[in-house]
């Protein structure tokens, strides 16, 4: 089975995250490559003593995959973080994920197993807004679908999901956490926040990328942390924080 690079963006005010997803990573350390943490807002002599931090981190959990820290020193957002983890990784299975979000077991292999049994380009999954609802049962036959493009459809239209029904529930495409092959993917995510997974995912689809959703819901996404994101980036808008 091939290993994975995983790529996370990351805000500073995050990093005690990546020490979280670094235990969750650990479980699954053979099906993993690298971990490389795209960070911005992150000055070029502070760059030294973050690496150093994480790579502590790493020893501390006797992690068998490599630390990678891509920075820069503006702000950046999670599309263009993440663009810089792409090019700087050397799997050809890319999983982005987000520290502050909590995953399903197995999720990684599962992933992997995916692209390998199907062959396709890209894999989209489903997310819960209920932690108890994440599970993951078993992966040796999950519920494909192939996403397609509608006819006459705006792809910057982020509100309205891509209409192709999967059991009479449609894919969730907001807040994606989006897998795909290095070699077959040349497109790059756009710097728009919020609405840059969906942009993403619709242009690849477009595109011509044959695109699997899997109806398995792999990643619990935290609201309340959410609402935090709209705080600050609220506060941004009306000059309050810079």
């Amino acid at each position: 089975m091939q290993k994975a690079s995983i790529i996370v963006p990351l805000i500073p005010e995050h990093d005690r995250e990546i020490h979280r997803l670094m235990r969750y990573l650990k479980s699954q350390e053979h099906h993993i490559a690298e971990l490389i943490v795209c960070r911005s807002e992150t000055p070029d002599q502070r760059r030294g003593d973050v690496l150093e931090k994480y790579t502590k981190w790493g020893r501390k959990l006797n992690l068998s995959f490599s630390i990678e820290l891509s920075s820069t020193p503006t702000k950046a957002y999670d599309g263009t973080n993440r663009n810089r983890g792409i090019e700087k990784a050397s799997s050809d299975i890319l999983i982005c994920l987000d520290a502050d979000d909590t995953y399903a077991e197995n999720m990684i292999e599962a992933i992997i197993w995916s692209f390998e049994k199907t062959n396709c380009d890209v894999i989209l999954h489903n997310f819960t807004y209920d932690k108890e609802e994440l599970f993951l049962d078993t992966f040796e036959e999950p519920a494909f679908q192939v996403l397609a493009y509608p006819e006459g459809a705006n792809l910057l239209d982020f509100s309205t999901p891509i209409s192709i029904t999967l059991d009479a529930e449609k894919p969730q495409i907001h807040h994606a956490h989006i897998s795909f092959r290095k070699s077959r993917v040349e497109e790059r995510y756009t710097d728009i926040f919020p609405g840059a997974d969906t942009e993403y995912c619709k242009r690849l689809i477009r595109n011509g990328k044959q695109t699997l959703y899997i109806n398995k819901k792999m990643s619990f996404w935290n609201r309340k942390r959410s609402l935090r994101y709209k705080l600050r980036l609220a506060k941004i808008k009306l000059g309050l924080k810079k």
